[in-house]
């Protein structure tokens, strides 16, 4: 097959290759909308396994072509990898975000019934990534920075490996993003480290504090210099560590930031 040259030809069909991790996937998708808006057919090459199969559900409910059998593909037809479409379409910072992309079912059996303000949480990535031993924030060091007036909740198919009294672990509820979203959408804010949480919760526009590593996700260079993100708007705030192995810098910028969200500041 040949490589898509970057020309926009309505009425084309353009296989896009899945590539990365989930995250990298919730991140790039929003680009599809772009391809579709220049009348081309964007289609996800995914694949069937396990691993895939929930998030290709959640981006088919969005309306986004995704193909896992690979002897349907017209190789007529051109590629491009997933996480190349910004550069392939050339675009600047001011294009990434072009608002909301992913929408909660809002599904009643995910409905939390309270009214105090609520933040989710999580601490660490795929235990699988190499890089997650950089990334991984000790649980006590979120929950000591967040207010004792709010409720934590820990947003993950799996309970975190450290207990907390102050945390209500989602575990037993999340079966699917779908469930993810649901939750993610009642919360006042995410916290949490360089995790697919973080952009699950970047692109159904909640307000969200993301602590990263020295050696940060590309996505989080930016010619910016006020902590938000390009890729997310305004509700994105980027807490970035100072000194290595050390969370105690950007965990207290987020600690301002969630206090001032919650009206501690006013």
């Amino acid at each position: 097959m040949n490589r898509w040259q970057c020309i926009v030809s309505p009425g084309k069909k353009l296989y896009v290759e899945i590539e990365g991790g989930l995250g990298d996937q919730l991140v790039n998708i929003r680009f599809f909308d772009r391809l579709l808006n220049y009348g081309m057919e964007p289609i996800l090459v995914s694949q069937s396994i396990d691993y895939y199969h929930d998030v290709n559900n959640l981006f088919r409910r969005h309306g986004y072509n995704v193909l896992t059998d690979r002897l349907l593909i017209d190789k007529t037809q051109p590629w491009a990898p997933m996480m190349s479409l910004p550069g392939y379409m050339k675009l600047t910072e001011s294009q990434l975000w072009q608002g909301a992309y992913l929408k909660p079912l809002r599904q009643e059996k995910n409905k939390l019934s309270t009214n105090k303000f609520k933040i989710g949480i999580k601490n660490s990535g795929n235990p699988y990534f190499a890089q997650d031993e950089y990334r991984k924030i000790p649980l006590n060091e979120i929950v000591d920075i967040l207010p004792e007036s709010a409720e934590i909740y820990y947003i993950d198919k799996t309970s975190p490996t450290t207990n907390n009294s102050r945390v209500i672990d989602l575990s037993d509820k999340i079966q699917s993003w779908e469930d993810t979203l649901d939750f993610i959408d009642q919360m006042d804010c995410i916290v949490s480290s360089c995790t697919s949480i973080v952009h699950a919760a970047g692109a159904i526009g909640k307000p969200t504090f993301v602590i990263v590593p020295i050696a940060e996700y590309y996505i989080w260079t930016t010619t910016k210099t006020d902590g938000s993100s390009p890729w997310y708007g305004n509700n994105f705030y980027v807490a970035r560590q100072k000194k290595l192995r050390s969370w105690t810098e950007p965990l207290q910028e987020v600690k301002i930031h969630v206090e001032k969200l919650l009206g501690y500041n006013q």
